[in-house]
């Protein structure tokens, strides 16, 4: 019965870059990774709890893992002009440790030589494994149809240990 489903979000957060689980003393999370923000949802028997966290960079992180009691999210550089990602940026990664998020600081990070990319990560032997791919915007049929992507070139990946990239990126 479908008249029966109500909204979790109702767009005032605007579109959705990613998503991430978050596990707390409060128990789990869902995360989504929204502009300028990230907004936890708490599934409960009294309903569903938000919190808003702020985001205190000028990127937009796409996709996000926790690794012990850290989450770790992932992006890229964005072009301060058009707003879209930016052409050769750098791989950017923040933490957030249950009060606030923060730019970790990297020496010499990978690199996404492509505009538009597809980015995800996920947690494997005490690592977290990063994933990239360039992307291309397909034009649509009308001004109503959604936007699609193809993605494109070849899949690059590197590791991260909670400090720093640890190896090359592979393709």
């Amino acid at each position: 019965d479908l008249s029966a489903w109500e909204a979790l979000v109702d767009g005032r957060s605007g579109p959705v870059f990613g998503t991430f689980t978050w596990s707390d003393s409060k128990g789990l999370a869902l995360g989504l990774l929204n502009p300028e923000q990230a907004t936890l949802l708490r599934f409960g028997a009294e309903g569903v709890q938000t919190e808003f966290l702020r985001l205190p960079f000028k990127w937009q992180p796409e996709t996000g893992v926790q690794l012990g009691d850290t989450l770790y999210v992932f992006g890229g550089d964005v072009d301060p002009v058009t707003g879209l990602p930016a052409k050769d940026g750098a791989l950017k990664v923040a933490r957030f440790a249950g009060t606030k998020f923060e730019e970790v600081e990297l020496q010499d990070p990978p690199r996404i030589h492509q505009g538009l990319f597809w980015l995800k990560a996920l947690r494997h032997e005490g690592r977290i494994h990063v994933f990239w791919r360039g992307a291309e915007e397909n034009p649509g049929a009308s001004f109503e149809a959604p936007l699609t992507f193809t993605l494109t070139g070849q899949l690059h990946w590197t590791t991260f240990d909670g400090h720093g990239f640890d190896g090359p990126v592979r393709n």
